[in-house]
């Protein structure tokens, strides 16, 4: 084939893969929009699992965040239908797509993610060791929805659980549950002004019964794994 053909072959191929991918994108945007407009039935939530994963099978490869977005959308599918093995696969597949830090935002939401799991699960410690990541990850993007996601998070998850406390907060000195209580108080406070959606944060504040409108105490980071 002379050079000319060549170039044509190229951008045909080429224009093929951009048509490809904006289907994905559109067929994971409709699927998206009929979540957001419709109660989330049974026929509604298995329709839009259906479409997100013939989005997730169109994207190219080389579209990373847009492969991301469609297993942890399908992943959250997944967790209303109580479907946790398969929402479970779908997140390990995302968390080992951003491991080299290629997209750093699509990995904070799959730490996310993998905490509400986790909770789902009854593993509190492993939801708050994923929370605890995805709030260092947007933190460190400037992410002010995703932190006030991640504080909600753990903020209710302290209220509900006091005991694993010493997780998110150290234990030297000794914590008391009332010292607890108070800091969980305080992040769901922040919550509530970086991401006024987080409407399940006032709800658990005056559990809290706190005084704090603000952080006093960051969360700690998760440990590095060993």
């Amino acid at each position: 084939m002379g050079e000319h053909g060549d170039e044509k072959s190229f951008a045909a191929s080429g224009s093929r893969a951009l048509s490809t991918s904006l289907s994905a994108r559109w067929s994971h945007y409709t699927a998206l929009h009929r979540l957001h407009a419709e109660p989330p039935s049974p026929t509604v939530l298995s329709e839009s699992a259906e479409q997100l994963e013939a989005a997730w099978w169109l994207l190219p490869r080389t579209d990373l965040a847009g492969v991301v977005c469609a297993l942890i959308n399908l992943a959250v599918v997944h967790l209303h239908q109580g479907r946790l093995d398969a929402a479970q696969d779908r997140l390990e597949l995302a968390e080992s797509l951003t491991r080299d830090g290629r997209d750093p935002a699509g990995r904070a939401q799959t730490h996310e993610t993998l905490g509400v799991l986790w909770w789902t699960r009854g593993e509190p410690r492993r939801a708050l060791r994923h929370w605890q990541h995805a709030l260092t990850a947007y933190r460190e993007l400037e992410d002010d929805l995703g932190t006030g996601r991640c504080l909600q998070h753990l903020g209710s998850a302290v209220v509900l659980a006091p005991e694993h406390g010493g997780l998110l907060l150290g234990n030297d000195p000794p914590l008391t549950r009332a010292e607890v209580l108070r800091q969980a108080g305080g992040w769901l406070a922040a919550a509530r002004r970086l991401h006024p959606a987080a409407l399940h944060a006032e709800h658990y504040a005056r559990q809290a019964g706190s005084t704090l409108h603000t952080v006093d105490r960051w969360p700690l980071p998760a440990p590095d794994p060993q």
